[in-house]
């Protein structure tokens, strides 16, 4: 049955073809010359294959992992069966983003900047006026 991408759970299965664009994290089932684009999340130009295998994949990167398949990516060829594990912001496209809305410390030139706009406040503030004199 066909189902929104927002009704979607871990535990479900999902069956991808090509044009698909994958709608949560999930490792593969089944595969037949399965080709999927990551650039959205890896930057890679060329479309990497993916195969069911082994789902221990604990500390490699996601551009190295070849059992699984995720959240923004879109299938080029091939067609897959695959079991969710991440919907929404567990995915790793959820990651990113909320890694791009965090405030980034101030850099040290901010700072600089800031220090220089405090300093020629003190100075003007501090220095008499011609007309106290």
């Amino acid at each position: 049955m066909d189902l929104p991408a927002k009704n979607l759970v871990p535990g479900d299965v999902v069956c991808l073809s090509a044009g698909d664009l994958v709608p949560a994290d999930a490792r593969l089932l089944e595969a037949d010359d399965f080709f999927v684009n990551e650039a959205l999340l890896t930057g890679e130009p060329h479309p990497a294959e993916k195969r069911p295998g082994n789902l221990r994949s604990a500390g490699k990167e996601m551009r190295e992992v070849s059992n699984a398949v995720f959240m923004g990516s879109s299938v080029v060829s091939g067609s897959a069966r695959a079991l969710v594990v991440a919907t929404g912001r567990a995915t790793q496209l959820g990651h990113i983003s909320a890694e791009l809305r965090r405030e980034l410390p101030p850099i040290a030139f901010q700072l600089s900047i800031r220090d220089f706009g405090l300093l020629i406040v003190r100075v003007t503030c501090s220095s008499p006026c011609s007309c106290c004199w």
